[in-house]
């Protein structure tokens, strides 16, 4: 099964949508910061497009234990959430610390481990093991010429981030 998280009226084909406003029209009404309805390891894959950054830090946590909870090993899910700060900041709604990157890597048991947090998992609640695969800076194409080579965008979306759009970060629950 592949689940379209807080699709909202933007549902992906052939996807199952999942949102808690009936007027979306989802497949399944549920709120996401509630336990998932979904069984252990029933989800192959999954995405969340401009929702995550929604959430509290606490809510956030829980969404990935949840996460973690039904993806199949090997399942992963690809989120969309905005980048630059203008983007980040200009949604009222948007909730603080804006989604980075490096939001994703906490979320890795080897990583918490690696980098001596450990504790995480009993101070945050951070009892889950998704691991950042990839990472990608979409930006507005009109902004830089079409001739400058992927590491030169790279440098010039790092000192210019208003031209930056979206991040699209994957997350993989390992295999066993």
């Amino acid at each position: 099964m592949k689940l379209d998280l807080a699709c909202g009226q933007n549902r992906a084909a052939g996807w199952v949508g999942v949102d808690v406003s009936p007027d979306a029209h989802p497949d399944v009404i549920a709120d996401l910061r509630l336990p998932w309805i979904f069984p252990d390891e029933s989800i192959a894959e999954a995405r969340c497009v401009h929702f995550f950054e929604h959430l509290t830090s606490a809510e956030r946590i829980h969404f990935m234990r949840e996460l973690d909870r039904v993806l199949v090993p090997g399942g992963t899910c690809t989120f969309t959430t905005p980048l630059g700060f203008n983007r980040m900041v200009q949604d009222p709604d948007h909730k603080w610390p804006p989604v980075v990157r490096g939001t994703f890597y906490y979320f890795s048991r080897e990583w918490r481990d690696a980098n001596g947090l450990s504790h995480y998992e009993s101070l945050h609640g951070l009892r889950c093991d998704l691991v950042l695969v990839r990472a990608e800076m979409k930006y507005d194409p009109t902004q830089f010429p079409a001739s400058l080579s992927p590491e030169r965008l790279d440098d010039l979306l790092l000192m210019h981030p208003d031209a930056q759009t979206d991040l699209v970060s994957v997350v993989q629950k390992p295999k066993r």
